[in-house]
Order: structure tokens, then sequence, then C-alpha cells
């Protein structure tokens, strides 16, 4: 699916996003989010921090949404149209932390 909307709970914050790509299978959720810098990343070590944390917080709302199944998370450079998987261990980094509200 195209363009889907998705809200969550994580660390304690609210989520909304529009996830540019979402394919849901049997086993696996697959999140592909478009970005277009020039020139792009060649490797996932040079990704900008913004894009992992943003892709790590999608990784765990979805995966709060489909517990049961395995997310694969990357990224589509539009130019050159490269496709980037990003490993989950990467992201673990980059998971929202809770909360912490002024009491």
């Amino acid at each position: 699916r195209a363009e889907v909307p998705m809200t969550g709970m994580v660390g304690g914050q609210i989520i909304s996003a529009q996830l540019d790509r979402l394919l849901v299978t049997e086993n696996e959720v697959f999140v592909i989010d478009f970005k277009t810098n020039r020139p792009p990343p060649m490797t996932p070590d040079k990704v900008d921090e913004i894009y992992l944390r943003q892709m790590a917080a999608y990784r765990v709302t979805l995966q709060n949404i489909y517990p049961d199944k395995e997310i694969k998370c990357a990224l589509l450079w539009t130019v050159g149209a490269h496709l980037m998987a990003l490993e989950p261990e990467r992201l673990l980094q980059y998971e929202p932390k809770e909360f912490e509200g002024n009491d």
C-alpha cells in the first residue's frame, strides 16, 4: 500500500506518520520511506541520524501493531533509485526513549 497513515504510542509519546510504502505479509512487515538527498549516502553507516530515528520509531510502532511479525525497514533513495535496507540492530540505538515530562 502507498501513503499509509500510522499512529501509535512509543516511549510514552504519540507517533503519527504517513508511511510511503507498507507491505504486510503472513510473517513480515516491510516499510519503505522515500528520500531525495543529493547525493544519497552509499552505505547505511552514512545515513543521517534523523532518518535512522524516524525509521526506528516506525519500526517500534509497527512492532506494537504487528507483534507476531518481523519488521523490515528500508530507505529508497530517489536519486539513482537505490533501495537501502536498514538492519534492526542498527536501528535499536535510535529508538524513541521514554518521554520525561515536567512533574
